[in-house]
């Protein structure tokens, strides 16, 4: 009986040390790949606002309306009377 609990004992101090090893490596890691991870991410974002503002032409102030293209509808004569109603917004 006492051997059952000494190897018990011994199984949970051991479970115990590889998760506090897992957790300070894990916290090793972070310290190093953080900055880096979040430089990236930095760099990615002023990258796409440079590209943003060079795609911009047009002067501030300038207000443009973008539709797309609108398609004729094909109707067959067979499926019925077709009425096209336009949506007010």
């Amino acid at each position: 009986m006492l051997l059952f609990i000494l190897l018990t004992i011994v199984s949970f101090l051991r479970v115990l040390f590889i998760i506090i090893l897992v957790w300070y490596a894990f916290k090793v890691a972070m310290r190093f790949l953080a900055p880096r991870v979040v430089e990236k991410a930095a760099e990615k974002i002023v990258r796409d606002m440079q590209q943003q503002q060079q795609n911009q032409t047009r002067r501030q102030g300038d207000v443009t309306v973008e539709r797309p293209d609108m398609k004729q509808k094909q109707y067959k004569r067979e499926q019925g009377e077709y009425v096209d109603f336009e949506e007010v917004d």
